[in-house]
């Protein structure tokens, strides 16, 4: 008896061959799009630690520039301490590596001349950031405390002590006019003004004139005197300065303190000897502490593109 075999059936096999590549397609997507995936998450991951960094080396920057104006202004030999157009050694904090340079955009010299203004470069590197902004700083004019210190109002705010006081308009030091002092009853015959605006108790002051005697030599006296409710009159002067028939600038570092209730303020300048006519002009008083302040030029600050 012949037994019956049932026969290969080819169209079986093709069939297995398109499932196979059917599951190798498909894990070859599924592996695709988990590899594509994957690189976006790294992509994205990489550009918001990139955006943080920017953010704060942006902030960092703008840190570093306020941080030097601060350094500057309590550094009275700054221009002497930093180099021209060189940026400054690396300085760590933190995330953050911060370097600075000045730049004196009028002649290149930062100590040649204490008002010319500068270019301040604040840079700061945070991972693979760098942040460089720079704004334009200039000299602080301190307030002055005297009125009419350069005599253009003819004699007001200023009074005379046992002298007379005219303007004269021949030979000033600055402007148009300059004060002149004359028939004095001796080396107290002088002018004074009271301050409208009074001073700190135990603030160092600057007071400074342009002074010349029409006549001779004599020595200068710069003083300040306060009248209070506790201490009562109290003077602060300067060293007398040997003075002739030439403008002279007298200078006196003056600190006026005293107790109780302030009622008045004086800024006076004499003579240490002789009755001997004399001049005065471009005259101030200021705080010590604001001489030589250095702040941004409004309009100057801008983001500087990486060299």
């Amino acid at each position: 008896m012949k037994l019956w075999r049932r026969q290969p059936d080819p169209r079986r096999h093709t069939r297995r061959g398109v499932a196979y590549i059917l599951v190798l397609s498909i894990a070859l997507i599924v592996t695709t799009i988990g590899v594509s995936t994957l690189l976006l998450a790294r992509t994205q991951q990489r550009a918001v630690r990139m955006a943080e960094q920017a953010a704060k080396a942006d902030c960092s920057a703008q840190s570093l520039a306020d941080l030097t104006v601060f350094r500057l202004n309590n550094n009275p030999n700054w221009r002497t301490t930093y180099s021209n157009n060189v940026w400054t050694t690396n300085e760590i904090v933190g995330e953050a590596t911060f370097r600075l340079k000045l730049v004196d955009e009028t002649d290149g010299d930062l100590a040649d001349d204490a008002n010319d203004p500068v270019r301040l470069y604040a840079k700061a590197t945070v991972g693979e950031a760098v942040r460089i902004y720079s704004a334009r700083l200039a000299p602080v004019t301190p307030t002055n405390l005297l009125s009419n210190p350069g005599m253009e109002d003819g004699t007001v705010n200023w009074t005379a002590w046992y002298c007379n006081l005219e303007t004269r308009s021949d030979q000033p030091h600055g402007g148009t006019r300059c004060l002149r002092v004359y028939s004095r009853d001796g080396y107290w015959g002088c002018p004074y003004q009271t301050l409208a605006s009074s001073p700190q108790n135990g603030a160092a002051y600057q007071f400074r004139a342009w002074v010349r005697m029409e006549s001779g030599t004599s020595g200068v006296i710069l003083e300040i005197e306060t009248g209070a409710s506790g201490s009562g009159t109290l003077q602060v002067y300067g060293a007398a300065v040997s003075v002739g028939t030439t403008w002279t600038q007298l200078t006196a570092n003056l600190t006026p303190s005293w107790s109780g209730s302030l009622q008045y303020t004086y800024a006076i300048i004499y003579t240490s000897s002789g009755s001997t006519s004399f001049r005065v002009d471009d005259a101030s008083l200021v705080k010590a502490s604001t001489i030589g302040q250095m702040a941004p030029v409004p309009g100057t600050w801008r983001r500087e593109v990486l060299p």
